[in-house]
């Protein structure tokens, strides 16, 4: 006989959620002072806080959103559409960004569209739906209506992850704030340092730079240096998959493959994940790194220094992302009206997978 499944437990008749009065009463304070101690705002003694944070515990308290955006007009609920879950560094910036917010008593609400900004936009109106203070958005492509939306709501909205010396301006809403860092300087100062050591045919492995201006500003910035030494353009092979290593392994075959002489001797990838795939195909292939193919990344996660060889990269801010971002919108919806920061710095991290290019070029061993 097949077993039922467990009944789902149901309210005692007459039961309802404890109330911030009642924690009140049994601790024999005001209520004014359980709205100071569950709000974090105000003064009150550390034992009067520390009793009343118990009775909340011991009668499963929790604050009823709904009553409180009537009351305030304010959910203290920030929106943040990333473009994958797949990305470490997104992980890692969106990770900094809830806890600033939680310090500051706000919760974070979190999706992601996968690059299409369709579905972003439908996310967008989901969370205004749900009645956040503010959205927070990835990067500088997105819909035209789905700015003028969060606009005619009133609901600001912050761009992250793209920022330029001069700010980024968006036709569609104005000028559109912005916390990041500037992604086609980053990508330059890779390009220029493979250059200086020698290097003069580069390929690129990138993911999808459609609805991706960061990919797309730091292919172009690789573009752009070589042709400021007179030097033909780079070798690109774009991913359908960014984030995945059997992605990065097959666009490295495909750029080193039947190029003979023309092969490049240095590949930009531009993310590490990428970079990583690149690194194992060129073991397969019979090419010694750096000696033979100079291999970078771009994101300096974890691992990077852990390669063999460790990991030439850009070191990007997230963390500082996540907490510049959470911290000026909070004080944004506080009325503090802060300055932007400036734009924050990414780094180049040389390692032992790049170097001087070979005296001859590189030859896969034949399979």
């Amino acid at each position: 006989m097949k077993a039922s499944a467990p009944a789902l437990p149901v309210a005692a008749p007459g039961w309802r959620p404890a109330t911030a009065q009642d924690i009140a009463r049994a601790a024999g304070v005001s209520a004014a002072s359980v709205s100071r101690v569950l709000n974090n705002t105000g003064r009150v003694g550390a034992l009067t806080r520390e009793r009343i944070l118990k009775i909340a515990a011991e009668l499963n308290y929790a604050p009823n959103a709904a009553a409180r955006t009537l009351a305030s007009r304010r959910s203290r609920t920030v929106g943040a559409v990333i473009p994958s879950l797949e990305n470490l560094n997104f992980a890692i910036g969106i990770d900094r960004f809830r806890k600033v917010l939680r310090e500051r008593g706000y919760t974070l609400l979190l999706a992601s569209c996968d690059y299409d900004n369709d579905k972003e936009e439908a996310q967008i109106k989901a969370m205004a739906a749900h009645g956040v203070d503010a959205v927070m958005l990835i990067g500088a492509s997105h819909n035209a209506q789905a700015l003028g939306f969060l606009q005619a709501r009133r609901i600001p909205v912050l761009l992250t992850w793209s920022c330029s010396p001069e700010g980024a301006n968006f036709p569609m809403i104005g000028s559109a704030p912005c916390i990041g860092f500037d992604n086609f300087a980053a990508a330059r100062q890779a390009a220029l340092y493979l250059l200086d050591q020698g290097h003069r045919r580069l390929g690129v492995i990138a993911g999808t730079t459609v609805n991706n201006d960061r990919s797309a500003a730091r292919v172009n910035a690789v573009a752009a240096a070589l042709a400021e030494r007179g030097l033909a353009p780079p070798r690109i092979v774009t991913t359908p998959a960014s984030y995945l290593v059997s992605e990065g392994k097959a666009a490295l075959q495909r750029l080193m493959q039947g190029k003979g002489r023309d092969a490049p001797t240095a590949v930009m990838c531009m993310n590490d994940i990428l970079a990583y795939g690149a690194l194992l195909a060129a073991s397969e292939l019979g090419l010694d790194v750096p000696h033979d193919l100079s291999v970078t990344g771009f994101d300096d996660l974890d691992f990077a220094a852990s390669l063999s060889p460790a990991l030439t990269t850009v070191r990007i801010p997230a963390e500082a992302i996540g907490d510049a971002a959470a911290s000026w919108l909070v004080d944004s919806l506080e009325g503090r009206q802060p300055p932007l920061p400036p734009p924050l710095s990414a780094e180049l991290v040389i390692r032992a997978s790049s170097g001087p290019p070979p005296r001859a070029p590189a030859q896969p061993t034949p399979r």
